[in-house]
């Protein structure tokens, strides 16, 4: 019986927390788009960016930082190729003209 009962209280006390957490001002705020990467390609960019890091700096807290900074700018730069990618398809293009599209378009946006 009073298990029920702190069960009970303790689920009424959860209540209002789970309905804040489902309030629909909270699903309509903007999330920064991050393109999803396989876990290879994740191990591989940070191995490559870590080999990087040891080349061009020698402290330990900012060779962290610059794994950091030089993964996320090549995550970023992923995305910035699939969506000229999809636009050079969305305009027709395949093969070598949709290559050359892609590498223009990156370079517009990179810069």
């Amino acid at each position: 019986m009073r298990k029920s009962v702190l069960f009970a209280v303790i689920g009424s006390l959860l209540l209002p927390v789970s309905a804040l957490a489902q309030t629909p001002g909270a699903a309509s705020t903007p999330a920064i788009a991050k393109p999803s990467i396989s876990k290879f390609r994740a191990r591989h960019l940070r191995h490559s960016c870590a080999t990087e890091a040891r080349e061009h700096v020698k402290e330990g807290g900012s060779r962290e930082e610059y794994v950091e900074a030089c993964y996320s700018r090549e995550v970023r730069a992923i995305g910035q190729r699939r969506e000229c990618r999809t636009q050079g398809r969305a305009k027709g293009l395949s093969n070598q003209p949709l290559r050359d599209f892609v590498k223009q378009c990156a370079s517009e946006q990179k810069g």
